[in-house]
């Protein structure tokens, strides 16, 4: 598996932006069961949605990686008319 790879090659941080949650619950199981997983920090990220930050909290994390799912707010489709009043 490419993380054990990457943290015997003494990587700091096994970033999975897959955005499948279950991949974290495999990195970390391969990881611990390699002695490694101490030696790693593991990040997460893909379509991360705030519904799933409670699901995420609870799993192997160390760092979540949040973008325009949480931080952009969605635009608003606006139109306005410019009318003379007399």
């Amino acid at each position: 598996m490419e993380a054990v790879e990457a943290a015997q090659y003494n990587a700091n941080i096994i970033y999975i932006d897959s955005g499948n949650p279950e991949d974290i619950k495999t990195v970390s199981k391969v990881l611990s069961k390699e002695g490694l997983r101490e030696k790693v920090q593991i990040a997460f990220g893909g379509n991360v949605k705030i519904k799933d930050i409670n699901i995420l909290k609870a799993m192997d994390l160390d760092i979540l990686e949040i973008g325009k799912e949480i931080i952009d707010a969605p635009l608003l489709d606006l139109k306005m008319e410019v009318i003379e009043i007399r």
